[in-house]
């Protein structure tokens, strides 16, 4: 884990006298759709936002068959707040333009269910004083580490809850971290101008008690394959795979998280699948339970592999990713068949 929360000697403190100027980088996690439309015609758009609020916005790479790309503002705290303020209204105005759309891939349909918005749409009865202002609503997703996370949420909730109440906006922060990385999303949901404000609350809250980690794993991205329907996305995101730990007597270990869907499918019947995975690597494969209180659909369960050579863990790896891919693409083509 790169995420550091041991604070360093070195690190300048942020204190109320200095917090105004302290610089920070905001990331958000965008759909294609999204990213696109923040970017506008000829950068036309991401620009307008840069110049108005003094930061500097970078949306990376769209990769192959990826769902998703990451917007990284960078600016004093205030200049960031306002900046995603911005974002805000853009995909608000955009989400109308597209509500009529059938070909839209929105993080809200995605078949990971780790980057599904969790927080549903005010219904018009909630909305009922001022239900033309429901269009002005919008979710995003902030990509925070899990030292963030915790300084947010607060000692049992009390911060977050504070913000909710506060501010007037929605959040729920994800439970696991994201795929190859150790960022979790922290969901936000209300107008603009309340998100500006939680977040220019949040980000004070972070840069004054939270040590920046040395070294943050920032390697997630989701493949999505567009040609497809809903099922058939490549499986690179469908897992999440840590660094290898060196164990006593020179054992090594990786830890895989398998949707608790796809589960039984890499068992197989009687657990031979599995069985047969274990005989083939050489290594000790074990199993991690759900909870009583997980919905089946929405946890993952942890694929520990243990074995004496690193080149047997790192193949039983490959092998249980290529039974995952392999499962998910027959169900797609299942789905495909059935449309």
């Amino acid at each position: 884990m790169s995420d550091s929360t041991t604070p360093s000697t070195t690190q300048p403190l942020v204190t109320d006298e200095n917090i105004a100027d302290h610089v920070i980088s905001q990331r958000l996690l965008l759909s294609l759709d999204e990213a696109g439309a923040i970017i506008g015609q000829q950068g036309a758009t991401i620009e307008k936002i840069k110049e108005d609020n003094n930061v500097t916005i970078n949306i990376s790479d769209s990769k192959p068959n990826c769902s998703d790309r990451v917007l990284t503002s960078t600016g004093k705290i205030q200049d960031v707040a306002n900046s995603i303020g911005d974002v805000c209204r853009v995909l608000a105005s955009t989400a109308v333009e597209d509500s009529e759309s059938e070909e839209k891939v929105s993080s809200e349909v995605s078949p990971y269910f780790f980057l599904r918005f969790r927080l549903p749409k005010p219904s018009v009865e909630e909305m009922k004083e001022t239900p033309d202002k429901l269009k002005d609503i919008v979710n995003i997703r902030v990509l925070v580490t899990r030292s963030q996370c915790s300084a947010i949420i607060g000692k049992n909730g009390d911060r977050i809850k504070s913000y909710i109440n506060d501010f007037g906006v929605k959040m729920l922060a994800t439970n696991n971290f994201l795929p190859r990385s150790n960022e979790r999303l922290l969901e936000i949901q209300g107008f603009p101008v309340a998100i500006t404000k939680v977040l220019t609350a949040v980000d004070t809250l972070v840069a004054k008690e939270v040590v920046p980690p040395t070294n943050p794993a920032r390697e997630y991205y989701t493949p999505y394959n567009r040609n497809s329907s809903q099922g058939a996305q490549s499986t690179g995101s469908a897992n999440r795979t840590r660094t290898p730990i060196r164990r006593t007597g020179e054992e090594f270990k990786k830890l895989v998280n398998i949707p608790e869907t796809y589960v039984g499918a890499i068992v197989g019947r009687s657990g031979n699948r599995i069985a047969n995975l274990r005989r083939a690597t050489r290594t000790s494969i074990d199993i991690g339970k759900r909870s009583e209180e997980e919905v089946a659909s929405e946890t993952e369960r942890v694929f520990e592999i243990v074995g004496s050579r690193m080149i047997d863990v790192e193949r039983a790896e490959t092998m249980l990713l290529k039974n995952l891919e392999t499962e998910v693409k027959r169900r797609a083509e299942q789905v495909e068949d059935a449309v």
